[in-house]
């Protein structure tokens, strides 16, 4: 019998210690009745003795060792091991992930990276190498005999994902952890690949403003979502569900809101999820409800794969539809017409730009129109306490020098309209008017203030007053 010693190399806090195991072993041969074998040399062997050994400053020699434990060790357990503990977006886009890795196939692979990557495209995403390893008491006393596993651990913040290579939310997206020889991750490696991770596919957005400005639909919010992977043209459309058909939709352009980032930061295009778009009132009815969706789409007309979000319906009409006004003067002096009056509409909320027209009811032709900016009313808002407007709903204004007909009727044209520019009407803006009682220029009026006999005749003094002047 012969005795072998195997030396084991551990630390013990900052030193490494060598261990010597002693070992019998029966020499080659056969043993024969009673005859003993002696050495030529009587050794007493301690079975276990320990030496310390102080580590070389030079940290490849130790890099070289660990390479040849593992070498040394695969032959007791060549598995490879591994399990992603976490995967999560932050920052929306970046992807936090930790696990580990124990293998001891990563023997001389001293370069260790983790790998977002898409199976369903058979993709890669990005790579980050881990510096640093974590301790993982628990990897290594489940897997005694893989020399990596008390320090198989690893944490990263992957940064400036590809994710435009995701074609859908769905996509099979796994993290490879990585042991290589090479500098950039490739060459001689050993891989182990996670379970797939999910993403969150909530549907997420707002809607800012969906008001009436400057005879246009003025659309504004924000719609943050996952499921917009893979469809790279954004959509907002306007829909009629009175009558239930779309009226128009617009493209998008994507708008910075960080305010959605802070608030979604596992949502990776919520930096980028706002939108402002406008729509012609032409073809729109008002009175009907309207609804904005916003959609994400793999294709340029926004049609094919899509992700849709529908926001509530409004309905721009008032509840009050009511529609009264009156002229209480028309004073034409010295040429210059000047008038007063009221217009009391819930109208006026949606359609807030107020004109006057004075119109030649007798040829049918506008002769002039003014922009007017409303008064207080108090006497009409007792009178119509149920139109909201009716306070503010008086005007006082003068059209300046005018070319009258006598003889012709004239009205006054009280206008609410969605343009702000003209008289109101460009053939696609929303208006309500109010006609005063036509007026006549036909009135003439004459006083004889004095009549007296001089001794040359008589001496008249008096006025005349006439349209027809």
């Amino acid at each position: 019998m012969e005795i072998k010693k195997h030396y084991k190399l551990y630390k013990d806090g900052k030193q490494w210690c060598c261990m010597a195991l002693a070992a019998a072993a029966v020499s080659a041969g056969l043993m024969l009745g009673n005859a003993s074998v002696k050495a030529d040399t009587a050794t007493t062997a301690n079975p276990q003795t320990e030496q310390v050994v102080t580590p070389a400053a030079d940290s490849t020699s130790q890099t070289t060792d660990l390479a040849a434990q593992e070498k040394a060790a695969q032959a007791k357990d060549n598995g490879n091991y591994g399990w992603l503990d976490s995967a999560n977006v932050v920052n929306n886009g970046n992807l936090q992930v930790s696990g580990w890795q124990a293998t001891n196939q990563a023997a001389g692979k001293d370069n260790r990276y983790v790998i977002a990557y898409d199976s369903t495209t058979n993709t890669e995403l990005g790579r980050t190498k881990v510096n640093g390893n974590l301790a993982r008491p628990d990897v290594a006393k489940a897997y005694p005999n893989v020399v990596n596993a008390k320090d198989a651990g690893y944490q990263a913040t992957m940064n400036s994902l590809d994710w435009s290579k995701v074609k859908n939310v769905d996509d099979h997206l796994q993290i490879v952890s990585r042991y290589s020889n090479a500098a950039n991750g490739e060459g001689d490696h050993v891989d182990s690949w996670s379970q797939p991770i999910n993403l969150d596919k909530s549907n997420n957005a707002y809607l800012d403003n969906f008001s009436i400005v400057n005879n246009q639909l003025q659309v504004t919010g924000w719609n943050a979502t996952n499921k917009a992977l893979g469809k790279h043209n954004h959509y907002i459309i306007l829909f009629d569900r009175t009558a239930g058909h779309e009226l128009a939709r617009q493209k998008a352009t994507a708008v910075a809101r960080p305010d959605v980032a802070k608030v979604y930061p596992q949502v990776i295009n919520a930096q980028n999820s706002g939108f402002n778009v406008s729509f012609s009132l032409a073809n729109v009815d008002l009175n009907h409800e309207l609804q904005v969706i916003s959609r994400y789409s793999d294709v340029q007309n926004g049609e094919g794969n899509n992700v849709n979000y529908w926001y509530a319906p409004k309905k721009f009409t008032p509840n009050n539809t009511s529609n009264q006004g009156n002229l209480d003067n028309f004073n034409l002096s010295n040429g210059e017409l000047t008038v007063a009056g009221w217009h009391a509409t819930d109208y006026s909320q949606v359609e807030s730009n107020h004109y006057l027209i004075l119109f030649d009811k007798s040829n049918n032709t506008q002769v002039a129109s003014i922009k007017v900016t409303n008064v207080a009313r108090p006497d009409v808002a007792k009178a119509y306490p149920a139109v909201q407007s009716a306070g503010q709903s008086g005007f006082n204004a003068s059209f300046g020098k005018v070319n009258l007909t006598p003889g012709h009727a004239y009205q006054i044209v009280s206008r609410y309209s969605t343009l702000a520019e003209g008289n109101g009407d460009n053939g696609q803006s929303k208006f309500t008017d109010f006609w005063s009682a036509p007026v006549t220029l036909n009135q003439q009026a004459y006083n004889i203030d004095n009549f007296s006999a001089t001794k040359d005749g008589f001496n008249v003094t008096g006025w005349v007053a006439s349209d027809q002047a």
